[in-house]
This record gives C-alpha cells, structure tokens and sequence, in this order.
C-alpha cells in the first residue's frame, strides 16, 4: 500500500514539473500495475485496518482520475465519512487530502471529510494549555514529537481545504506555528527537540539519544570511540538531570563528537516504563523527558531510553513538512562564490592515537563551517574525516602510533560552497609502546590504630600493559584528623609487577590525591592521556 501511494504521488509530482527525472510514465504504469494487485487484497493483509490501502486508492485516483476502482474504493470505505476519526498521522487524513483535491470528487464525500477534519481541528484546540502548545494526554506516547508535526501539518492542510470546523484558518495557522514552536524551546522543558543545535541558535538541544553516536552499546566501535569520550578528548557537558533540576550549566555548547545536527528526538512519554525516574518526579506529561543515555545506571536493557529519546524518520518527517510550510520560496540570485581557503592550519601530535588540528577562524558573514580532510601521503589524496564542524579546530582521535599524517581544511558556506583546500600541515604520532599513563587509581580508608587513606595507582602502557618499576609522584591535600589540621603531602612509590604503587596519606577527609609525575628508565609519561589524574574524598 505505501509502495502504491507512494510511486502514485511522486508520479504526479514529477510529471506536474515537466518529468525533470524522465521517468513519470514509467512510475505511473508501476503504480497502476501495484493497485490492480493490491485492489484484491482483504483489508485484513493492510497495516491499520486499511489506511494505507485507502491513502494509495487516494494517491492513485488523484494521479488517473480514470482508475474509477481507486475513487469507489475511497467513496465506499466508511458509510458516512463524517464520522471518521481524522488525527494528524493517520493515513485516512491523508487519503482524504488527496481525494478532497481531485477534479472529479463526489461532493457529499468531500462535505463529509471536511467535516470530520472540522470535529478534529475543535479537538485541537481544547487542549492548548499555558504554552499555547498542548496536545491532550493520550498523546504524550512513545515518539510523541511525530504528534506534534503531523496535527500541525494537519491544521494548515485543514486551513487550506477551508476545513476548519468552528476555528478560522487563521487561527489554525497560528495553532500550526505554535505546535513548530514546541520543537524550538516553546514547552515545559525550555528544550529544543532537535540535535546539536547550539551552533545554529538552538540553546538547551538534545545532545544524547538512542541510536545515536552514544548508543549502541555493543558495538565495539561505538564502545571505544563514543561511549564515554576517548581519553584526552574534551566535550562540553550537558547536564541534564544530573543536577536538582534541568537547566544546569554549559548546555549550550556545540559537541564535536556527539550527534549530527537537527534530528528529531522522541518526546516526553507517560507511558515510559524503564526504571529512571522521570524528570523530577514530574507529574506533568509534557515534563516526562530524559535527554540521557551513556549513563544508564539500572542497566541497559532496565533503563529503557529508547521510549523516550529514540528518533525516528517518522518524527523527523512531519517536522521538516510543519516547518517547510512557513518557510517563503527563495528567490534570490544564487551565490556561486566559495569563502577563502582557512589559513594558518597547525598539527600537533598529541599522544600516540591522537593529533590536534588548529587553524585560524574564516571571516565571511555567511559561513557554514568546516570540512578536514587527512590524507598519508603528502599532497594527497585526501579523504574527508570531519564534516561541518563549526569550530575551528579538531582532534584526530583513533591514530596508528609512529604514523605521519597529512591534513588540509577547507571552509563552506550556507549556500553549500567550498573552498580550495588550506595549506597542508602534516604531524608524526609517537611511539604508542613507548609511552604510559595513569589508569586507575583507587583508594579506601587506612586500617590500623593509625588514621589516614591508603592510595592505590596503576601505570598503564598505551598498549594497555602494566608498566613495572615506574616512579609515581604524587599530592594529598586535606584534613588530618589526628592534628585537627589541613595539610599537604608529597608521596612517591614504585610500581611493582602488576603495574601497581600503594602509598598512604595521613589525609583523613576532606582530601584529594593527583599524580604529579611518572618516570620511567625507557617509557615516556603522557599525563595527556590518562584515565585519571586525580580522585577525592
């Protein structure tokens, strides 16, 4: 049924422009051939008691107003189209777009679905709420963003077919743009349902969701390059939840790692039933909203975010329709011209998996951002690593040790022009065997007559071996209970076979170790990439 309504649309679409693509008859016959097959089908072997059967007889009819079996078959599906149930997402409303728009249509149906669309649009209304947003309870579900999109695209498809029940079109335009402003930060969240979106506007984005970069749990890929950053790597926090409410601090800067830009996120679901609690044991639907994932403290398959963040197509769709409609054709001359390439591009290795990239901000009014490109043979060829950052500056993570590396950048602008390529910079990774760092340290309470804290440090090669015989330096600060005085200790050990040091504190509470210092006869400390540098208590 979707393949049928589908080929029957683009169908006419694309013979409405001319058949741009040379392949509308083509599409046409296809569609005709699928509805003679599907036409004989029950209703029982269609998704939703038929709906999409219903749409594609719309779709197909609207393309050949001489498939008479298309139109009776959407004329004959209800009794009295009066007293269907039309909500934004359902296929039926869909279908009657269709059919209300075709020369040809039966003019008692037609005032029959204009009807039920107007039973809709009032029911719309009722439930606005304080954001001017609302929608009734029953449709804060799993993926309840995609209600948002689909009621209004429905409004303006209401307003369009003079379908407005006891409401104006105007006022259903409005309610339309409304239901777009609950996307952009016009709802109980104070949130912007869309991805990464601090660079274009958006303050207080999704930053985590399933099926993102942070999600897939087991896959190794995502384990060791997303989930949890890679050592090293510096990512703005979003603290979401992890604080006494959801506004936090620092949630409005743009993640280089996490993902891509403009994605539509689930929605606040009542009916979410993992184990995290909802966003401040709100009673509030639209408030039952988590924007988490790496830190899934009752277990994977327990926590259940997927009921509340995963994004999907069908969300993304009636959102990119919904705000398409508000948007003026562009009729301007087309800007043809690329920004300059970006200068001063710098490389620096930063550890033996790692290279740090630097190069100086374009100035164009309307860039977009930046492309970098790596490449391991001077002058190229090179292939694209990062697209889109809109910092300049990038890290280069996941490297082969004692391997040199070309780069070059280039700058786009909005109106998708790139640049020639930057000047290149290249940068050789060290040696990974010969390099260590801190992995762990641990630390408990010191038993004996003797207070004080019993520190433990393990040294790691970046191959991931305990490194023996290393000298560790390090610092406790805090309160000695003993002297009833605040004090600072230098400590040292060396590690044993294990790659493990033990050293004790006279540091009771309040306190904090950090390694200073690791040496080694022949191993290279990179405090750079360590795990860990400092704990406390």
């Amino acid at each position: 049924s979707i393949f049928t309504g589908s080929v029957a649309r683009f169908a006419r679409i694309s013979s409405a422009l001319g058949d741009p693509y040379g392949n509308a008859t083509a599409l046409a016959q296809a569609a005709l051939l699928s509805w003679s097959n599907l036409l004989g089908q029950s209703e029982a072997a269609n998704a939703w008691g038929g709906g999409w059967k219903l749409w594609a007889a719309a779709e197909v009819w609207r393309m050949d107003p001489t498939v008479t079996s298309a139109k009776s078959y959407v004329e004959t599906r209800y009794a009295n189209w009066s007293t269907a149930f039309l909500e934004g997402y359902s296929p039926n409303s869909h279908a009657a777009f269709a059919y209300i728009r075709t020369p040809g249509a039966n003019a008692t149906t037609v005032n029959q679905m204009k009807t039920a669309f107007g039973t809709t649009v009032n029911n719309a209304f009722v439930s606005r709420g304080p954001y001017r947003n609302s929608v009734a309870d029953q449709y804060y579900h799993w993926g309840s963003n995609k209600v948002f999109g689909s009621w209004g695209v429905l409004l303006l498809e209401a307003a369009a077919l003079g379908a407005t029940g006891s409401h104006t079109a105007a006022e259903c335009r409005e309610l339309a743009q409304d239901w777009s402003h609950h996307f952009h930060g016009q709802n109980a969240m104070g949130m912007t349902y869309l991805t990464n979106m601090a660079a274009y506007g958006g303050e207080h984005s999704s930053f985590q969701f399933f099926h993102s970069w942070f999600g897939a749990i087991k896959d190794p890929d995502s384990v060791t390059l997303y989930r949890g950053l890679p050592p090293g790597v510096t990512e703005p926090d979003y603290p979401y939840f992890k604080g006494v409410d959801n506004y936090g601090v620092s949630d409005n800067n743009v993640s280089q790692y996490g993902p891509a830009p403009g994605m539509v996120v689930g929605g606040p679901n009542k009916d979410y039933d993992g184990l995290a609690k909802p966003p401040g044991a709100s009673t509030y639907y639209e408030r039952f909203y988590r924007d988490w994932i790496d830190n899934s403290p009752n277990g994977w398959y327990r926590t259940k975010v997927w009921e509340v963040n995963e994004n999907s197509i069908s969300y993304q769709g009636p959102y990119v329709g919904l705000i398409a409609a508000f948007m003026s054709p562009w009729t301007g001359t087309a800007d043809t011209v690329p920004p300059s390439a970006p200068a001063g591009l710098v490389a620096t290795a930063v550890n033996s998996s790692r290279i740090d990239l630097d190069w100086s901000d374009n100035t164009q009014s309307d860039l977009f951002g930046y492309n970098v490109y790596r490449g391991s043979a001077p002058g190229g060829p090179y292939d694209l690593i990062y697209g889109g950052t809109t910092t300049s500056a990038h890290s280069d993570i996941g490297l082969a040790a004692s391997t040199t590396y070309h780069y070059v950048v280039t700058a786009v602008d909005r109106s998708g022009n790139e640049s020639l390529n930057s000047a290149q910079a290249s940068a050789t990774t060290p040696s990974g065997a010969g390099t260590m760092h801190v992995h762990q340290i641990s630390h408990g309470k010191q038993n004996g007559p003797n207070s004080g804290r019993w520190i433990e440090i393990l040294i790691d090669t970046n191959a991931h071996a305990a490194v023996p015989n290393a000298t560790v330096t390090g610092t406790a600060s805090g309160h000695d209970n003993q002297t009833g005085q605040n004090i600072t200790q230098t400590l040292s050990g060396v590690t044993g076979s294990d790659g493990k040091v033990r050293v004790v504190s006279a540091v009771d509470s309040a306190g904090s170790f950090c390694v200073t210092n690791v040496t080694h006869a022949t191993l290279v400390y990179e405090a750079a990439q360590n795990d860990v540098t400092c704990v406390g208590w």
